[in-house]
């Protein structure tokens, strides 16, 4: 057995050399089948799978697909995933070579080629790919600024364990502060613009409304990228450069950060509002101790401020000026946005709270761009609105600094007003009145009612008297200058008679009626009744109202066929005051004129609204309708205390006449008592002082009128019993003949008792 143990060791040995060589020959073979690439081959390789998966990825921008659309397309998710695969190793390779050349230059240009990817992936909407590698291209940008940030790691296993759910892409969009000792090259800086332009695009469309706060954050840090390093001057084409704020400030609006929340569930508001109840009674009971924090901003008012900065970041844009009126329509739009949001959230803030959003909203706007335009002056008209609402003069002065112009920063009401006072506008300032200027003139006057203001609103007024066509609006701000007017009564009458003279008959038709209110709330200011020469300024302003109301008249705008009589009813209204006013302060024979003109003008008014269909129900025509015998009755009474009684029982007449035709039928079976006092004081004053027996014939004054003959025998039955108390004079016995045989015809056959009587 010892010779066969001796005989198998060498067999063992001499396999493992043949293991040994069979393994250096593998290794010559393969090292001839794959030799080891240059770096230039590297270099040519990896520049050759850029530019192919570039092209592959131009195809797919140009046949129109898009990730999320339902088209039929050769093009999918999973195509581009294949033809991107090759691209994170082939830039590699290229930054690695470079960087053993020594060639930094060429980095740069290798991160501009990234850069070309990344911006076919953002037209394809493919985000996840394009983030990825601007996470890498960030990583050696900064690198090539001499900056080598260390990532933040969570602290806690708490933390690590959260950090993912709320992970996003924002600190793409942060850049550090850059070293001042290196001077970057164009390339470089170029590669940053492009950079920055490219990643807001991708990053913001990945947003949801969980992360609106975030946004916000990011926008007004100063370590927001477009804040903390701007593309430098001449560095990019004009062009180009207005393309990266445009593209910036669209990715901004477009953001998925600013999509309303979704709907909660019931369940989950209550558990919302368990939590939350729970949560106050735990701050209440700290409540002593620590001060309350300030409250934070409701969603609908951070997307305010969202948007805000969007247009911030569009006004930077070196093309600003040709869209200038597409600016500030935009931020009109928004604004609009926001008060219909926030007016219909759950718990909406006050006008005030609104306003003072509004105001520093459109303030940051105007102290960044200096262009205006007409759309610029509608905005601003759009932002008194809120102003008067709140009644803040400041801030309407505010805005009339805005509209001077001149001054990018807004002008305080203080310093414009004092430079009012000092000095006359000189010849450059009145050509910038423009109608937004004139207009915000009227609102501020609206609020202060102060004697300057007013006067100031005079001229305006005068000035837009000139233009060929009046604003929708000013019909409006003259209706709020009347009010003002009163208010200005006290301090200075010569300032609200400045302003409602100023209001002429070559208005525009569309201010008669705010005209016409202003001119009768002056002249009901005006009536003192302890000074007679009031009474002249009143009937003045009645009368300029009067010729305004008949100049609209003549106009055939079949739209307006309601209004003159609705302006002849306020006239009217308006001498039936002042008369009632006068008479109260014994002044009879002064308030003649203005209840005459009343009843006359309401008599008219109510004849054009009763040729109109419809027009007759208004509720204000039918309280003019049965207020006419009233004021029939106090012309009546004036008269006669003016010893005037012709002219009393004329005007005694027409108010039996409006009487009667408005009682009901049901009262027509007798007389009331307010009708039978009317015929009683006209028997007694025609019999008994005028001494003309033919006007106790009371019957003639409805002829041809739609009464019915039993009420007009009833009138004359009336008249009847009322001479009988007067036999004793021979006039009576005169005018009793007449009345019987006027009743006797009456009658006729259907009543021989009565004329056998």
């Amino acid at each position: 057995m010892p010779p066969t143990s001796r005989s198998h060791k060498p067999t063992k040995s001499v396999s493992k050399v043949e293991d040994v060589a069979d393994g250096i020959s593998n290794l010559k073979i393969r090292s001839k089948a794959a030799p080891t690439l240059t770096p230039a081959d590297k270099l040519r390789t990896s520049m050759v799978t850029i530019n192919d998966i570039s092209q592959t990825l131009s195809s797919a921008v140009k046949s129109g697909w898009k990730l999320g659309s339902e088209s039929d397309s050769e093009w999918s998710l999973d195509k581009i995933h294949k033809a991107m695969s090759p691209v994170p190793g082939a830039l590699t390779t290229l930054r690695t070579v470079y960087k053993e050349q020594g060639k930094i230059e060429k980095l740069a240009d290798v991160e501009r080629a990234a850069l070309g990817v990344v911006s076919k992936l953002n037209g394809l909407k493919v985000y996840t790919l394009a983030l990825d590698l601007l996470v890498e291209i960030r990583r050696n940008v900064l690198a090539l600024f001499g900056v080598e940030e260390v990532e933040d790691r969570p602290k806690s296993r708490a933390a690590r364990t959260k950090a993912p759910a709320q992970q996003t892409h924002l600190h793409l969009l942060r850049l550090p502060v850059f070293p001042t000792s290196t001077t970057p090259s164009p390339s470089l800086q170029i590669a940053l613009a492009t950079f920055q332009a490219h990643s807001i695009k991708a990053v913001l469309a990945t947003l949801t409304h969980v992360h609106l706060e975030e946004l916000h954050a990011l926008l007004t840090s100063p370590e927001f990228s477009l804040t903390r390093f701007p593309p430098a001057s001449g560095i990019l084409p004009t062009d180009q450069l207005s393309a990266l704020y445009v593209g910036a400030f669209q990715a901004v609006a477009g953001s998925g950060a600013l999509s309303p929340p979704p709907t909660l569930a019931p369940t989950t508001t209550t558990t919302r509002s368990t939590r939350a109840t729970s949560v106050s009674r735990k701050t209440s009971g700290s409540s002593k101790s620590t001060p309350a924090a300030k409250s934070s901003p409701s969603p609908d008012e951070l997307a305010f401020l969202v948007r805000k900065q969007a247009l911030l970041i569009l006004a930077r844009s070196p093309s600003l000026e040709k869209d200038t009126d597409l600016f500030w329509d935009q931020a009109l739009k928004w604004g609009a946005i926001y008060v219909k949001n926030v007016s219909a959230s759950s718990s909406p803030p006050t006008e005030s709270q609104i306003t003072q959003v509004l105001s520093q909203f459109f303030t940051d706007l105007v102290s960044s761009v200096s262009v205006r335009g007409p759309r610029f002056e509608a905005m601003c008209e759009w932002w008194i609105r809120f102003a008067k609402k709140t009644k803040d003069t400041e801030l309407i002065g505010k805005i009339s600094g805005l509209l001077q112009g001149g001054d990018n920063e807004p002008r305080t009401p203080t310093r414009t007003h004092s430079t009012d006072a000092k000095a006359p506008p000189s010849e450059p300032t009145e050509t910038r009145q423009t109608p937004a200027v004139l207009l915000a003139t009227l609102d501020r006057a609206s609020l202060s009612a102060g004697p300057e203001d007013m006067c100031a609103a005079a001229d305006a007024l005068l000035t837009l008297s000139r233009g060929t066509s009046a604003d929708l609006s000013l019909s409006r701000r003259v209706s709020d200058l009347r009010k003002a007017c009163a208010k200005c009564w006290t301090k200075d009458k010569d300032a609200s008679r400045k302003v409602v003279k100023a209001i002429a008959p070559g208005f525009p038709p569309e201010l008669t009626v705010s005209a016409v209110d202003a001119l009768l709330a002056l002249s009901r200011n005006e009536l003192d009744t302890k000074d007679y020469e009031t009474y002249e300024k009143a009937g003045e302003g009645v009368a300029k109202a009067l010729t305004l109301a008949q100049a609209f008249s003549t106009r055939t705008d079949l739209s307006d066929e309601t209004t003159y009589p609705t302006l002849l009813r306020a006239i009217s209204n308006t001498g039936y005051t002042l008369a009632g006013a006068l008479y109260n302060a014994s002044r009879p024979t002064q308030a003649i004129g203005f209840v005459q003109q009343s009843c006359v003008i309401g008599e008219q008014a109510l004849a054009l609204a009763d040729a109109q269909p419809g027009a007759s129900k208004d509720k204000e025509i039918v309280a003019l309708r049965d207020h006419m015998p009233r004021r029939w009755e106090l012309l009546a009474i004036c008269r006669l205390k003016a010893t005037d009684r012709r002219g009393a029982v004329e005007a005694y007449g027409k108010a039996l006449v409006w009487h009667v035709a408005l009682l009901a039928p049901t009262e027509l079976e007798k007389l009331d008592d307010k009708t039978s006092h009317f015929v009683s004081q006209l028997v007694v004053i025609s019999v008994g002082d005028l001494f003309d027996p033919e006007s106790v014939l009371l019957s003639r004054l409805f002829v041809n009128l739609d009464v019915e003959d039993k009420v007009v025998r009833l009138v004359m039955e009336r008249v009847l019993g009322v001479l009988e108390d007067m036999m004793h004079k021979p006039v009576a016995q005169r005018a009793m003949e007449l009345v019987v045989d006027e009743l006797g015809r009456m009658w006729g056959d259907e009543y021989p008792i009565k004329r056998a009587k």
